[in-house]
């Protein structure tokens, strides 16, 4: 399968970003790996909970780790990306984008440790604390259009616990 996929990867493209997410697949019997873990569909019930790579703008997965339904998603982290970007060869990944479950420090500071690792962009969860950080950003330091509806952007430094 690895020989068929890698042909495919002429699609990819050349500033690649990578969605990272997992899922929670619910399943019934006795499957090795097969634990009570985080499942919003289906509460008590076995599944898995796979950790994925898409790349952004196209329908190709350079990366899955099968994992565990009891692990939670932001561990088992750094060894996939590490692992994912030996696969992909020359091919460097820019930016990895994810949800709140990869918001965390320890994914973060993966992502800064050494030159050349891919830039990150996580959605963190609305505390306290990030809302207060929101509020304090001067307007001016807001860019993009001040209508309704629209997107705008600022960069502030935050130090939350996790």
């Amino acid at each position: 399968m690895a020989g068929v996929a890698q042909r495919r990867w002429g699609a990819r493209p050349e500033k690649l970003i990578l969605d990272r997410d997992t899922t929670v697949p619910t399943k019934y019997g006795r499957q090795e790996g097969v634990m009570v873990g985080y499942n919003p569909q289906k509460r008590g019930r076995k599944s898995f909970h796979p950790l994925l790579a898409v790349a952004a703008g196209t329908r190709l997965g350079p990366y899955y780790r099968f994992r565990r339904g009891d692990t939670v998603t932001a561990i088992q982290w750094e060894s996939p990306m590490e692992q994912c970007q030996s696969w992909l060869g020359k091919v460097r990944v820019r930016l990895n984008r994810g949800d709140l479950g990869l918001g965390h420090e320890r994914v973060c500071a993966w992502h800064e440790a050494q030159a050349g690792r891919p830039h990150y962009l996580f959605r963190l969860k609305l505390t306290t604390n990030v809302k207060r950080a929101i509020v304090a950003v001067a307007e001016r330091d807001w860019q993009g259009p001040a209508r309704l509806g629209l997107l705008q952007v600022a960069e502030v430094s935050l130090r939350l616990p996790d």
